[in-house]
């Protein structure tokens, strides 16, 4: 996916510019967190339908759905933050040129990568009945 966006962007016309080695970092991380979840969801699921399936809603209904619930009735501060872990949000600032990818994100988007990911690790660990990770 990281290649084919790199295709598109060299097609856009000298514009390839516009994308810095910051960005493509921030933009591998968010594909790999949204790639090793689902594996993850899976995984814990035992079935690729199941476990597809929550994937689907976690990532985009509750991201979604959780970017609008937030800007209505969180305070500025708190939606920021919510907003920063939140990867459908991170996506839309990383892949927007308009404008400098601001700090929070910068952060925010490996650490929603590691959180949610050593949850997961956690749960399919404790429901393998394994304690080694």
């Amino acid at each position: 996916l990281q290649f084919v966006i790199f295709i598109y962007v060299l097609c856009m016309g000298g514009k390839e510019h516009i994308y810095s080695l910051g960005r493509w970092c921030l933009m591998f991380i968010i594909i790999c967190h949204i790639c090793t979840c689902i594996t993850l969801y899976v995984v814990l699921f035992r079935d690729g339908g199941i476990g597809g399936c929550l994937a689907f809603v976690r990532f985009t209904l509750l991201s979604v759905v959780g970017v609008f619930a937030a800007e209505l009735l969180l305070p500025d501060m708190a939606n920021n933050i919510y907003l920063a872990f939140s990867p459908m949000s991170q996506w839309n600032v990383v892949i927007n040129v308009g404008y400098a990818v601001p700090f929070r994100y910068v952060i925010g988007i490996p650490m929603s990568f590691l959180l949610e990911y050593i949850i997961l690790l956690g749960v399919v660990q404790v429901s393998s009945k394994n304690i080694d990770f």
